[in-house]
C-alpha cells in the first residue's frame, strides 16, 4: 500500500469488545484482542503520512450459526446482558466495516469502533 498509493487506502482489523473487559475465564483471548487495539493505534501513526487509514471494529455477541447453535444456553445468557436486548447480527458488523473502510471515514484512524448494543457498557 505504501509503495501503490490509491485513494482511500484502509485497513480494518476485527477485535472485540473483550479486550476491554476483564471477565474470568477469557486472560489469553482478552490480551490478544487488547494487543490488536494497541497494534491498531501504533499502526495507524506510522502509516498515516502515506495516507492510509487503521482502524478496529469490536463486535459484541454476535448471532451466528457457530455462537446460536454451539451453545444455546450460554448465546441466551449473553444476549441478555445487551442494553438493547438482543445479540447482533452479521448486518450490524458489516455497517461499522463499510464505514470505517469507506470515504465516509476519510479522516478517521486508530480508532476502535464498537459495535455491541451496549454490551461493554453492562
Amino acid at each position: 500500500m505504501v509503495e501503490r498509493p490509491t485513494r482511500n487506502q484502509s485497513i480494518l482489523v476485527v477485535s472485540s469488545i473483550r479486550a476491554l473487559s476483564a471477565l474470568p475465564g477469557r486472560l489469553a483471548y482478552s490480551v490478544t484482542k487488547a494487543g490488536v487495539n494497541q497494534l491498531v493505534r501504533v499502526a495507524a501513526v506510522e502509516l498515516a503520512p502515506h495516507g492510509i487509514r487503521v482502524n478496529a471494529l469490536s463486535p459484541g455477541i454476535t448471532a451466528t450459526p457457530l455462537s446460536v447453535e454451539g451453545n444455546p444456553e450460554v448465546f441466551a445468557a449473553m444476549t441478555a446482558t445487551v442494553p438493547l436486548g438482543r445479540a447482533g447480527d452479521p448486518l450490524d458488523m458489516a455497517a461499522g466495516a463499510l464505514f470505517l473502510s469507506s470515504p465516509g471515514a476519510r479522516f478517521v484512524t486508530g480508532i476502535n469502533l464498537i459495535v455491541d448494543g451496549g454490551e461493554s457498557l453492562a
